[in-house]
């Protein structure tokens, strides 16, 4: 079987190379190896990281996945580069599994929510781009506000972890004009007064200098609609805050932090059957995640108990330990 599977390699008819595949998984390396080298010249890049995959070679799938990643933010296609990150991401954490211990297990989780963090800021930054780049807008000024407070927030220091073609001049500017706009004004002042300290093109130099001119004359505070609310406690927080987390908000209503008890299992996956018990809107002191969130000197710690007595209409997603709800 060797032979043949060899001799359908070496005559590239590669029908017949996966039918002996099928048949005769041992031969997945002979023969899938090649054939994704062949698809890489053919430009299939897609089938060929699978086929990759299939036969073993984890490295070569992701070393593809990185050369395509580089070339989409060369070519500024930010939201390819968004994607790319978050297949990546996806990679680290369901590649094969370690033998050699925790540690390796815990690298791959870390390198996975790495990955993944990048996926959100390029995201958020395609934004900027088309923001500066094309003649009209197709989002509304209040999520370019947040992407752009989102990026300032979560952007890494400049230096070896910097983000490739991500320029924090952009994201300023976008930053001041929405921030102009929906009359946060205080954002604003702060935004072009970071945006006057950088080297910024000789076109922008102009529209800058007049617009922070025309600040002078506006309010030192920013619009009160504007500012996001802590609905646990009821105080507002400033736009650029390092405490947020959340990049493009979708649910009507706000989520709500909880960290794991210890008692928990984190590593695991298990699955934890939720009990109804009722609207979700209504107050009820027995429940134990309403009970906590009363207190608001303490963190909410959830246990496998409170998990279970969540209400059905709300969603909960749990990244590492750490659980965001939201009705």
């Amino acid at each position: 079987m060797q032979a043949l599977a060899e001799l359908a390699v070496e005559q590239q008819r590669w029908e017949e190379a996966q039918q002996l595949v099928a048949d005769h998984p041992e031969l997945a390396e002979a023969v899938c190896v090649p054939w994704a080298e062949w698809l890489v010249a053919k430009g299939n890049f897609h089938e060929a990281r699978l086929a990759y995959r299939r036969a073993g070679r984890w490295q070569q799938s992701a070393h593809i996945l990185q050369q395509l990643n580089e070339n989409a933010v060369l070519q500024h296609q930010y939201a390819l580069a968004a994607s790319l990150h978050y297949q990546l991401a996806m990679e680290a954490s369901n590649e094969e599994p370690s033998t050699s211990g925790r540690d390796n297990d815990d690298a791959g989780l870390t390198r996975h929510a790495e990955l993944y963090q990048r996926a959100e800021l390029y995201y958020a930054y395609d934004l900027m781009h088309k923001s500066s780049t094309c003649p009209f807008r197709t989002v509304f000024a209040a999520t370019l506000l947040n992407a752009a407070c989102y990026l300032l927030m979560h952007l890494p220091k400049e230096g070896s972890q910097s983000l490739v073609g991500v320029s924090r001049a952009v994201i300023l500017r976008v930053c001041a004009q929405q921030a102009q706009q929906l009359q946060a004004f205080k954002l604003a002042r702060w935004a072009y007064t970071q945006l006057q300290s950088l080297r910024v093109p000789s076109a922008w130099q102009d529209s800058v200098e007049l617009m922070s001119v025309q600040l002078h004359g506006s309010p030192f505070t920013d619009a009160e609609d504007v500012l996001p609310t802590c609905y646990r406690c009821g105080s507002s927080n400033p736009l650029v805050n390092p405490q947020a987390a959340a990049l493009l908000e979708e649910d009507p209503m706000p989520p709500a932090g909880a960290e794991s008890s210890a008692s928990m299992n984190t590593g695991g996956a298990d699955v934890l059957q939720i009990e109804d018990s009722g609207d979700a809107l209504d107050i009820d002191l027995d429940d134990p995640f309403q009970a906590q969130m009363l207190d608001i000197s303490q963190p909410v710690v959830a246990d496998e108990h409170m998990l279970k007595c969540l209400k059905q209409q709300v969603r909960h997603r749990c990244s590492r330990g750490f659980h965001a709800v939201s009705c």
